[in-house]
């Protein structure tokens, strides 16, 4: 019989036999894609010598229940120290009513202990937060997020809702109750200037909760929250284990599986948030393979003239204020596309890397009180931008990672007085003969985007041009995912 110690961040392995630890190594292994399809195995030596073996904490509800399907037999010894008890999730908060999504998320964690949800952008994921640090009043609660805008915004909605203080900063000695709320970043910059009293000061806190947790496994976030030894430890995020690179795993160890999912698209059709009308229109690119993607990217996107034209097309369409949303700095794509928005007649700022935290505010106020209609943006408005006005957003960068895609959606679903939906226009690059490996990378690339549009519950309309005619895509049903990560995570507890 397998022996396995439970820790607040690891599990031990104290007895097991050589066939046992040859099949744990089997369960813990994972593919992290890359160009050569490499495997990690999650199960580590606990010494040089190899002689002792120990897997994150939040990976073994997965060995138990791949152990349970083997008829293997596994003893669990709990060392954990619960130094706080909840409440039970309020039903209501000091300025609203929480929805009946925002209070299962809140108690799915708080069941599950250590867990990770999947809601959207626009779902109020702050609330979820709020209504956490409501039910652990009186408990040290550390709420870490990458985005200094998303700190402050969840900070607001805690102080709003609970009437309890938050704190930017780490203190050596807090008060028992405290509320700390930082960027991931500002963590773990103090622990590399004073690593023994920063991580003395991290033991301290009774609940962690993370949010855009799909960036854990960073090294330098994993290195953050590995440094955090909370009893409850709480992830949340719109795409928790749908990396490009696979590399979920990490994330999976230290705060455990899916306990809780809502996405856009049902949460739209429950009418909780704006629903997403997509349209595709169809773009010809070559037919031949260009090689490297960089390369194939500047030709086909960046300083493709039918392409730009086609976008700007798009632009002069959707509805405004609208946002449009680019990703190449280094080939002046931004300024490119701001000359065709504004030969269109519209008025149009843009906003990058170089912008002045300040400006970019000052564009987001603009397209808020409608006094802006477009705004061409780089990837520093992908997350953390909060536009409730916005109308549309036209999505110029292709690519096909997931998170990226469902980052992109989530500027325009944020709620504001009648607005019941709002447009995403994008490029469906075409070859004829990419499914046989001879088309290009951005063919390939739409493609992908076009699956997970359908597969996160929305209807994409596909037309020849951008005024239509459209041929409609429905939403591909729930149904088994890809990805052994993304399959094993998704088992609530």
């Amino acid at each position: 019989m397998m022996r396995i110690e439970r820790t607040t961040l690891k599990c031990f392995v104290h007895q097991a036999s050589g066939t046992e630890l040859a099949w744990l190594e089997g369960a813990l292994t994972y593919s992290q894609g890359g160009q050569y399809g490499a495997k990690v195995c999650y199960l580590k030596s606990a010494t040089a010598a190899g002689t002792g073996r120990y897997f994150g904490a939040g990976l073994i509800r997965t060995v138990l229940r791949e152990a349970r399907k083997e008829g293997l037999a596994v003893t669990v010894d709990d060392s954990r120290r619960k130094s706080f008890t909840p409440a039970p999730v309020a039903q209501s908060l000091l300025t609203k009513t929480p929805h009946y999504y925002q209070i299962a998320a809140a108690e799915a964690f708080i069941r599950n202990e250590a867990a990770t949800v999947e809601l959207p952008t626009g779902s109020g994921k702050t609330i979820v937060t709020a209504l956490l640090v409501e039910a652990f009043r009186g408990a040290r609660v550390l709420f870490l997020v990458s985005d200094r805008v998303l700190v402050e915004s969840t900070a607001e909605t805690i102080v709003k809702d609970t009437g309890l203080p938050v704190s930017r900063t780490l203190k050596a000695k807090g008060p028992p109750g405290e509320v700390v709320a930082m960027t991931l970043q500002s963590v773990y910059a103090q622990l590399k200037k004073s690593p023994t009293p920063t991580r003395a000061t991290l033991k301290t806190f009774d609940v962690v909760i993370v949010d855009e947790a799909h960036q854990v496994p960073a090294q330098t976030f994993e290195s953050v929250c590995s440094a955090v030894t909370a009893y409850w430890r709480f992830a949340l995020s719109a795409t928790p284990f749908s990396r490009a690179d696979k590399k979920s795993a990490p994330l999976l160890a230290l705060f455990g599986g899916l306990a809780y999912r809502k996405t856009e698209g049902e949460l739209a059709r429950e009418g909780f948030i704006p629903k997403a009308i997509i349209r595709m229109v169809v773009y010809e690119q070559a037919e031949f393979f260009l090689g490297k993607y960089p390369a194939a990217y500047t030709a086909q996107i960046v300083q493709s003239q039918g392409r730009n034209d086609l976008i700007a097309q798009c632009v002069a369409l959707a509805l405004k204020p609208c946002l449009v949303l680019f990703t190449d700095i280094k080939h002046h794509h931004g300024p490119t596309l701001r000359l065709r928005v504004l030969s269109e007649g519209f008025t149009c700022e843009l906003v990058d890397s170089k912008t002045p935290i300040g400006r970019r505010r000052e564009v987001i106020a603009a397209l808020n009180a409608r006094r802006l209609d477009v705004a061409v943006a780089s990837t520093v408005f992908n997350v953390g931008v909060d536009v409730p006005a916005l109308r549309s957003v036209v999505i110029v960068g292709g690519g096909k990672a997931v998170i990226r895609t469902v980052q992109r959606l989530g500027r325009g679903m944020r709620n504001s007085k009648g607005k019941k939906f709002f447009q995403v226009w994008d490029v469906l690059d075409w070859s004829k003969n990419f499914r046989k490996g001879r088309g290009t990378w951005m063919a390939k690339h739409a493609h992908e985007r076009l699956k997970t549009y359908r597969k996160r519950g929305h209807a994409v309309f596909v037309g020849n041009a951008a005024t239509g005619p459209w041929e409609k895509h429905p939403p591909i049903e729930p149904g088994s995912r890809a990805g052994r990560v993304q399959a094993m995570a998704s088992d609530s507890v």
